[in-house]
């Protein structure tokens, strides 16, 4: 049986396909007697509009795109990533957008959004960014051939053009987590991470600002040494009592290390994570991101560029807050402080 069409609509209620299409689309202009003898044929032929031609001829899809730098999209509920779909889908939903994700192996040592010159995201009205580590020449190129975009997560283009972000505030967290353990007495604090990635930046600030307003010094450790390695030689060598991991899974990793080599958590070492909810039944004193607020935020962000609420050249950023969430991980220095001051 063949689909009906516009042309079909058109030829049997006695007018031209333009007036169809202005019935469809809600032309307020239309005549009442015209409109509802084309809608009775519409009825009766059982004519479904092309939803993406509707919206093509309006200039749109539609469609807010999704690109993530990752290995694989994240479909299931443990996935880090996911609580931010979450929040996508659900502002895209209640602003009548469909989603679209994308999905691109990595070339060479960094993933990329464009092949050679071609960028299938063209495809989508806009695009929200995921990812850790993203790829600031491709936000470069996005800008230059002004595509709108909104990264989720602070980030820059290697041009220096403007970039639209929701971000979350890093800074303060860590630094308000910092505050409670030296608020408990710790004096011998370090920090785990990757102090590279902008986020990872704003946290090792966060930690540093809490370290330098009390006169501590601040131990920094890049998170890809040997946890052993860490243990023997700043951990006990130097009488740390108190460990702040930046990254998710970090916390599980040293609680694991710790306990092999029979310290325990808080009596030895003090332990907060960044969002452990995900890695079994510790209950780890943790900072956690607002993920699903910062998905939901971002998409009402590029509706406002894709409505030209924003200028092409001005960059609308946004810091949502953290939470910190006191779990049984810390606690007052213990036996681990009074070996070193023995």
């Amino acid at each position: 049986m063949a689909q009906v069409t516009i042309a079909d609509v058109a030829k049997a209620a006695g007018v031209s396909k333009r007036t169809v299409s202005r019935v469809i689309n809600g032309d307020p202009l239309t005549k009442t007697e015209t409109r509802e003898k084309v809608l009775a044929v519409i009825e009766q032929l059982g004519f479904s509009p092309n939803v993406l031609a509707q919206r093509l001829a309006r200039g749109q899809t539609g469609i807010i795109g999704v690109f993530a730098y990752l290995d694989e999209f994240p479909a299931s509920r443990e996935n880090f990533f996911y609580p931010f779909l979450e929040g996508i889908e659900l502002a895209a939903q209640a602003k009548g957008y469909d989603l679209l994700l994308f999905t691109q192996g990595p070339q060479g040592e960094e993933c990329s959004m464009f092949v050679g010159n071609q960028n299938r995201t063209q495809i989508a009205d806009g695009l929200i960014i995921l990812g850790t580590r993203v790829n600031q020449g491709d936000l470069a190129r996005l800008n230059a051939l002004e595509i709108p975009f909104v990264c989720i997560g602070r980030r820059s283009a290697a041009d220096g053009s403007p970039v639209h972000w929701v971000g979350a505030d890093y800074q303060t967290a860590f630094r308000e987590s910092t505050d409670q353990l030296i608020g408990l007495g710790h004096r011998r604090l370090a920090l785990v991470g990757d102090g590279y990635w902008e986020a990872n930046v704003d946290k090792t600030k966060g930690f540093r600002d809490a370290m330098d307003k009390h006169g501590l010094p601040a131990v920094v450790v890049d998170e890809k040494r040997p946890v052993a390695e860490v243990l023997e030689q700043v951990v006990i060598k130097q009488g740390i009592t108190a460990l702040v991991c930046i990254a998710a899974g970090l916390a599980a990793r040293y609680a694991q290390a710790l306990a092999a080599w029979g310290l325990q958590i808080p009596e030895d070492i003090s332990l907060v994570g960044f969002n452990e909810e995900d890695v079994g039944t510790a209950d780890f004193t943790q900072v956690c991101m607002p993920r699903q607020a910062m998905g939901r935020r971002a998409v009402s962000l590029l509706i406002r560029k894709l409505q030209n609420k924003t200028g092409p050249a001005e960059a609308k950023q946004f810091l949502l807050p953290c939470d910190v969430v006191t779990g049984t991980s810390t606690a007052v220095p213990g036996r681990q402080a009074a070996r070193k001051e023995e």
